[in-house]
């Protein structure tokens, strides 16, 4: 592809970045999300601990953790999951514990629904009878708790692959030389492809409109390796300033919606990016930008 084209599409994407107020939306995204946090590795950790055992799950959350938010960050979150999961009886805190999780990131994914909406130009369905309304609202809901579960079987799988790299790497270290160097490269691959499948899912499925798989695909590609990236370059951030000195015993929770916001900063570009790509270079060339909502 000619950089020509490269250039017209990137120039799209910051075009609608802007028009479409991405960081007023990402701070929208990063207040819906932080309500999810707790409910989310309440259930992530409890699972993956009965598994793989918590000092394993603990050992990796911390490593995971601390690159993205800092050590003290990272050991406060440990502790809050710790700390649910030892007031955890029974069947019934997690049972409690997934509905809260439903409840609050079907909020989270319904901002995320609102925000690929605007990017994408989508029309507001007329209003209909109220069985077609209805029917709308719990298809859209629908859409949002099976992202949730695909989101939460995502993270699991994710922890469960981290904690393999995390011994298969010890033992490349220890009997290969440059051994370090292909842990890393194998946990960076394994990164990459798991966030592009969790991006392509939420930017195939959440809009009211359709989109090829070929369009997301490039853009979640795109997306987690500029989320890859921004991660490690907002943990050096959030690691090296006092961002959170001001704020005593919240301060954690200021990291984490530090966080969430410029990752949502990400997400939307990255979402920019798709709509652009499939403007220009993919099955959306030539058509009207409102077009077949």
């Amino acid at each position: 592809m000619a950089m020509g084209r490269i250039w017209e599409i990137l120039k799209d994407a910051a075009k609608g970045f802007g028009a479409d107020n991405c960081l007023t939306t990402a701070a929208s995204i990063a207040y819906f999300t932080l309500f999810s946090v707790g409910p989310l590795l309440f259930i992530a950790v409890g699972i993956a601990g009965a598994v793989f055992g918590r000092d394993q799950v603990d050992e990796v959350l911390t490593a995971q953790f601390s690159g993205m938010m800092g050590q003290q960050a990272a050991e406060d979150l440990r502790k809050m999951a710790d700390g649910a999961l030892g007031d955890a009886r029974g069947g019934w805190a997690i049972l409690i514990g997934l509905g809260t999780l439903l409840l609050t990131a079907a909020g989270a994914f319904g901002a995320l629904q609102t925000a690929l909406n605007l990017i994408w130009k989508t029309e507001t369905p007329e209003a209909g009878t109220i069985t077609e309304t209805v029917s709308r609202f719990v298809k859209a809901k629908a859409a949002a708790l099976g992202l949730v579960a695909a989101t939460g079987f995502i993270l699991i799988a994710s922890l469960a692959v981290s904690a393999s790299i995390v011994a298969v790497g010890s033992w490349l270290e220890a009997s290969l030389p440059g051994g370090a160097a292909v842990a890393f490269a194998l946990n960076l691959a394994v990164t990459i492809g798991v966030l592009t499948l969790l991006f392509a899912a939420i930017y195939k499925v959440l809009p009211d409109r359709k989109l090829a798989w070929r369009d997301v695909l490039v853009g979640a590609l795109v997306t987690s390796i500029l989320f890859t990236i921004g991660k490690s370059l907002i943990g050096l951030y959030i690691g090296h300033s006092n961002v959170a000195a001001g704020f005593g015993a919240a301060g954690t929770m200021i990291v984490v919606l530090v966080w969430l916001y410029y990752s949502g900063l990400i997400f939307l570009a990255g979402a920019e990016f798709t709509r652009a790509w499939a403007n220009h270079q993919g099955s959306r060339q030539g058509k009207p930008v409102a077009a077949e909502a």
